[in-house]
This record gives C-alpha cells, sequence and structure tokens, in this order.
C-alpha cells in the first residue's frame, strides 16, 4: 500500500562546519555574560536541509510518499531540482520572490556536540504556506508538523482539527521560541510527540506536566537520546528502549529526522507495535550517521529490512 505522509516545516541551506577542537576548551563559564569567541572549522559543506526536507528525504527512501510543505526564497535555484531527483513534489513549496531561502550554520566538535544558528529569512512572512491547501484526511495517512516558526505550526496545527487530518508535533529546535499556551495546544492537538532529550525536558517544565500526564490524551511520548537510544512512553502505560546502533566516524547532523522516517515507517503499518517502530527509527538514522551531511545517504528497503534483521533479530 503507497503510504502518503505531508510533512510541514523549515526546508533550508544547511551549512555544516566541523573543527577537532572541543567547544569547553574555548568557552570560559565565568565569561558567559560577557561572550566573544570564535571557530575556527577545518571543514564545510553546503546541504540541502531543514528538518521537514530531511523527513520527507527519508520517507522517500522508506517508499513512503512525502507531500512537503515548506518555503523557499530567491536564492533557491541551485537546491530546488534536487527535490524532484529525491522523490519529492514541489506542488506544495511555496516560493517567495522577495526574501531568501532560510539557512542554517551548524558547527560541530571534535566529539560531535553542535552549534546551531537558523536565520528564518522568508518563513517570517506568514502569507506563505499556512495551510494544507487541496489536501483532505482522504488523501494523507497523517501529517508530522517539524520544526517552523510557532505562527505557522498553530495555523497547521488548527487547519488539521478542522480537516480531520491526525498530526505528530516534532517541535525540534523551535520549542525554545514558542510560548506556553501555543506548545500546550500543539501538543495536545497531536497523536504523539517526538523530541530529543533536551528538547523532552524543556517540552515538560514549559508545560508544568509529567510525561504521565502527556500520555493521558497522547497516544505515543519518544524521547531520543543519542549514543544512549531511544524510548517510548505510550497511552496504555507501555514503556520501553531501544540502543542506538554505534557508527565509526558518525556525523549526527539530521540523524532524528532520519529515525522520525522509520518510525512513521513501522507506526503506519501498525500503531501498537511501538517496540518496533523504535527499532526501524534507530536503523533509518544508522545510515544517516554513515554519511556526513542532511541527505547523502541512500538504501533499498532490502537493504534497511536486512539491517533491522542484523541488528534486532528478534
Amino acid at each position: 500500500m503507497n503510504r502518503k505522509v505531508a510533512v510541514v516545516g523549515n526546508t533550508d541551506i544547511t551549512h555544516i562546519m566541523s573543527m577537532n577542537s572541543l567547544f569547553k576548551d574555548a568557552i570560559l563559564p565565568s565569561y558567559l555574560n560577557n561572550l566573544s569567541v570564535s571557530f575556527q572549522p577545518e571543514l564545510e559543506e553546503l546541504h540541502l536541509g531543514g528538518a521537514a526536507s530531511d523527513v520527507a528525504y527519508n520517507l522517500n527512501l522508506l517508499g513512503i510518499t512525502p507531500f512537503l510543505f515548506s518555503v523557499l526564497g530567491v536564492n533557491f535555484q541551485e537546491f530546488y531540482e534536487r527535490f524532484e531527483k529525491n522523490g519529492i513534489t514541489t506542488k506544495y513549496i511555496e516560493l517567495h520572490d522577495k526574501l531568501l531561502s532560510p539557512s542554517s550554520y551548524i558547527l560541530n566538535d571534535k566529539n560531535l556536540n553542535q552549534i546551531t544558528i537558523f536565520s528564518s529569512a522568508c518563513t517570517l512572512d506568514h502569507n506563505y504556506c499556512m495551510d494544507f491547501k487541496d489536501l483532505t484526511k482522504d488523501d494523507v495517512d497523517l501529517a508530522i508538523l517539524c520544526s517552523n516558526t510557532q505562527e505557522r505550526m498553530i495555523s497547521f496545527s488548527r487547519d488539521a482539527q478542522k480537516r480531520g487530518i491526525p498530526y505528530i508535533f516534532d517541535p525540534g529546535q523551535s520549542i525554545t521560541s514558542i510560548n506556553d499556551d501555543n506548545l500546550y495546544e500543539l501538543t495536545f492537538n497531536s497523536i504523539g510527540v517526538i523530541v530529543n532529550a533536551y528538547e523532552y525536558t524543556l517540552l515538560l517544565k514549559k508545560l508544568g506536566r509529567s510525561v504521565e500526564d502527556l500520555t493521558e490524551r497522547l497516544d505515543f511520548v519518544v524521547r531520543t537520546k543519542g549514543l544512549e537510544g531511544s524510548e517510548i512512553f505510550t497511552k496504555n502505560h507501555f514503556e520501553t528502549s531501544v540502543p542506538a546502533i554505534l557508527v565509526m566516524n558518525a556525523e549526527p547532523t539530521a540523524c532524528g529526522d532520519a529515525f522520525r522516517a522509520g518510525f512513521l515507517l513501522s507506526y503506519l503499518d501498525d500503531k501498537e507495535n511501538f517496540e518496533r517502530a523504535l527499532k526501524y527509527g534507530t536503523v533509518a538514522a544508522s545510515f544517516a550517521l554513515e554519511k556526513s551531511g542532511t541527505q547523502s545517504h541512500k538504501y533499498s528497503l532490502e537493504e534497511f529490512h536486512q539491517r533491522v534483521l542484523d541488528h534486532f533479530p528478534n
């Protein structure tokens, strides 16, 4: 069966830089209130990225049709053709005729700690890409709301409610800029939440809720923990964790987006098999970890399922 997922969020031009030193050796805690520091990366790569674009890319690898809802600006040309090449329709991507596309600047230290700067650019114009256009609940199996402006996320959340489209909430790095009321609405209008360990702690703090409070109303809450793997909390009080697949010389950019795509592949097939969903997410992330960049990895469905068997035979 051909599954279809609406993916809402940022597409950006991603600059990935790496250096052979550590952030902690350059940042003095006693000077945080008067910080002036520079870093000199040894490597820089340019990629098409952004959470929504990365999720869409990985969904396509897994045989799921993604409908990507993003805003791009006047400097989109060199990357735009990659969408069709990667099997992603541009039908729902809106183009701003004056402002630049969003950009992210990611710096990795030698321990793979990251500092990210994101330039919102044309995404701040809320005359663009604010609803699901002509899509209905019969056109897609579900949606995933990725990092974006809170205004656009709220607009899509309410449109999803109106159209009966269930969605997963993936606030990502936008969680720091979402006010508490909007965060409450975005969370509890969703069927489930996927966050990393830092976002998980911040989500509960901003909502003033425990994870048990969330799963009284949501189907699941997933927390990814990097090298420590991932875990899930569900409505029926089922909790489980899955270890990470260790990859030599791993480059972590966008592996969380790959995890989400793998999770969705399993979830769309069986909404009760949460342990398998974590395993699928972990395997999808491992392919992304093996390649530098956001959308550099490729694999077949046969290779994907073989890796599932290799690492999770039971």
